[in-house]
């Protein structure tokens, strides 16, 4: 593979965390959204560029003439995302912190309405890479798309294990230790009253698992398929890019086949009320708490965003 041009869960609450599992779809994209998710936020953003090389690598295999020309064009993402990017994501979580840390009702809406700011921000990162996602498209051969096929199949397989070869109770038990888990790490500690509840509302939500699995499926084979047209015709930059931005648009939006569209839509409206009546239930404290991390996270941002503007 020759790359001689441009190349390049816990968000809030246990609804955000599963939206950014979903928007992960897409490669790069997917690994932005993974270090802005993760725990150890300035550590992980900060190494970033080795961490996406690295996802990279695991699926395309790069060829190791490559590597530092590979390596300079992630960083120039990293440089514009930094700048451009995390101070559009701190202003939005102290739009979400001052909300939370209100007495005000968060409704089911208010939490849609994160979700679309959390989806348009995918959106933006995604139209700025589209040209560098599609010449390394471009570059790939059959049989680094071969690879990426694999690596798909031992990623479902994975889920299949891990997921759905189990009763329902044991999914309903991995997806409220799930959903405790995202509370928890931004309202503190639960009541024993707050978990039972926590548990009533997460167990009467249809079981997703077997519909995301049949969804992730779908979309990966029209990325393989969008993958393997391209290798085999060599289209220009332009083509390419435009059979590859539906496919993007679809996974950042979670967009389903039309048999599961109804399933989909009853799931993420029943998340979102799951996030609203959490909140709902929360102590004042727990509230202050919450807004708090989320300031502090919105900081860390900053701090990252000045950083790069300092060093550029």
């Amino acid at each position: 593979m020759r790359f001689n041009s441009y190349f390049e869960r816990n968000t809030i609450f246990p609804t955000l965390s599963a939206a950014s599992r979903r928007v992960a779809g897409t490669l790069l994209l997917g690994c932005v959204l993974m270090l802005a998710a993760c725990t150890a936020l300035k550590l992980t953003y900060n190494n970033g560029q080795t961490l996406v090389y690295w996802w990279l690598n695991s699926y395309v295999d790069i060829d190791s003439e490559d590597k530092s020309f590979v390596n300079e064009r992630i960083g120039q993402f990293f440089s514009w995302h930094r700048s451009r990017e995390l101070p559009e994501y701190a202003k939005r979580l102290r739009i979400i912190a001052d909300q939370v840390g209100s007495s005000q009702l968060i409704s089911p809406q208010d939490v849609a309405g994160w979700i679309g700011a959390l989806r348009n921000m995918g959106h933006r990162v995604a139209r700025h890479e589209m040209p560098a996602l599609a010449a390394l498209a471009l570059r790939l051969t059959p049989e680094q798309v071969e690879n990426i096929a694999a690596r798909l199949h031992k990623n479902d397989e994975k889920f299949r294990k891990e997921r759905l070869a189990v009763g329902q109770q044991e999914q309903k038990q991995f997806r409220y230790r799930q959903a405790l888990k995202n509370a928890e790490q931004w309202l503190g500690s639960l009541s024993a009253e707050q978990q039972m509840q926590l548990r009533a509302w997460s167990d009467v939500r249809p079981l997703e698992n077997a519909v995301l699995l049949q969804e992730r499926q779908r979309k990966q084979g029209a990325l393989l398929e969008v993958l393997r047209k391209i290798v085999r015709e060599r289209p220009d930059q332009v083509v390419a890019e435009k059979l590859l931005a539906p496919l993007i648009d679809e996974a950042i939006d979670n967009i389903p086949g039309p048999e599961n569209a109804e399933f989909v839509r009853i799931s993420e409206a029943s998340a979102y009320d799951l996030t609203a009546k959490m909140i709902g239930i929360a102590t004042p404290a727990q509230r202050a708490l919450a807004a708090e991390r989320i300031r502090k996270t919105a900081a860390d941002l900053d701090e990252l965003s000045h950083q790069a503007v300092a060093s550029g």
